[in-house]
């Protein structure tokens, strides 16, 4: 089994306002997904996947990751508004895509995965104390409490466990490349072997930000644009 790793697929919208690697991305991501990605491997999406406002109206985007080969795990992204209870989106979406949130951590194949979205964070380019402090103060717990849970789990299969997974959508660093604070509390865990996100998308954004191995994690980026809209092999667990 393969892991893969593929985030902001930015499904129902076009894109090329923001460059002309946006031009017919969801056909680049099909056609990459179906070279490399076979049943028998996962894909790790974390965040971002639709533009569609309603779990209703995601149905069309929905088709399409479902055609994918291979098993999705999924978090939310800033721009899924799609997904506004996780009960419901879990109950709706096709079994071969999984969400996890804070409080929903899985273990599957010897791999712990656990996950939420994070937030930007205070000293970022992009923070705007009126606009995203009281995201900070209600997501710096919830992921807090992910890593609880996601360790928990670890703890109970450890004798299974292969590789354990955190996925967040927002940087674990900000623009100009400092840690922060979702970084830290990752590391700090001792626990988690590799960290995935999405949400740069700018040369600047990926030159800066973290990556590779810091403290004991693994890091790991995997906005589309970045990776070519190619999905990312992250490890085979059937490698020797």
């Amino acid at each position: 089994m393969k892991v893969f790793l593929l985030s902001d697929l930015h499904l129902g919208r076009d894109m090329t306002k923001f460059g002309n690697i946006w031009v017919r991305h969801a056909e680049q991501i099909e056609t990459n997904w179906n070279i490399k990605v076979t049943e028998e491997d996962i894909v790790l999406i974390p965040g971002d996947v639709s533009w569609s406002r309603k779990l209703e109206t995601f149905v069309t985007d929905l088709e399409f990751i479902q055609q994918l080969p291979g098993k999705k795990i999924i978090i939310r992204g800033n721009h899924d508004w799609w997904w506004q209870n996780y009960s419901k989106v879990k109950n709706f979406l096709d079994e071969e895509i999984i969400p996890i949130n804070y409080s929903n951590p899985i273990f599957y194949n010897g791999l712990i995965i656990g996950g939420d979205k994070g937030s930007l964070v205070p000293g970022d380019k992009y923070f705007s104390k009126s606009k995203h402090q009281r995201s900070f103060e209600k997501n710096v717990p919830r992921v807090l409490e992910a890593i609880k849970n996601t360790v928990e789990l670890k703890r109970k299969h450890r004798t299974e466990v292969l590789r354990t997974i955190f996925m967040l959508h927002y940087s674990p660093a900000t623009y100009s490349g400092d840690i922060n604070v979702y970084a830290d509390m990752i590391c700090e865990a001792s626990e988690i072997d590799i960290c995935v996100y999405g949400h740069l998308h700018s040369e600047i954004e990926w030159e800066n930000t973290l990556k590779g191995f810091h403290n004991g994690v693994m890091f790991y980026l995997g906005s589309s644009d970045y990776l070519g809209f190619t999905p990312e092999l992250i490890f085979d667990t059937d490698a020797k």
